[in-house]
């Protein structure tokens, strides 16, 4: 019997991203995408409603940016584990990812299967 599928939203107002991370995961037997969006409101909306595991959401979004998303979406299920990601690395966003809880801050460059596995092992 194989495992169960970690479910995964990808929440990027950047088409090309959200393309780019959805991609990865066509023939994953561990993770499944079962949400995207490009628009922060719609994902607070509609994300705890799809029994996530995982999320990745991108910095600087209209409506919301990804740290007061993420905080909300961590206030409604603690247990998920959220991923926030950038186009680059900065010490300031890697402290408030941290800080509000998320799982861990990527820079964009880095973001890949093997990373988001290697975070799914952690606690």
């Amino acid at each position: 019997m194989l495992p169960k599928q970690l479910r995964v939203a990808l929440v990027d107002d950047e088409m090309s991203f959200l393309n780019y991370s959805s991609a990865l995961f066509d023939n994953s037997k561990e993770f499944e995408v079962v949400y995207k969006a490009l628009d922060s409101q719609d994902a607070l909306d509609d994300i705890p409603s799809n029994n996530l595991d995982f999320v990745v959401v991108d910095v600087n979004m209209p409506k919301l940016n990804g740290f007061t998303l993420s905080r909300r979406l961590l206030k409604l299920q603690p247990n998920l584990k959220v991923v926030i990601v950038s186009n680059s690395y900065n010490e300031v966003f890697y402290t408030l990812s941290k800080d509000l809880g998320a799982t861990a801050f990527l820079p964009k460059r880095n973001f890949s299967l093997e990373a988001l596995r290697s975070l799914a092992n952690t606690s």
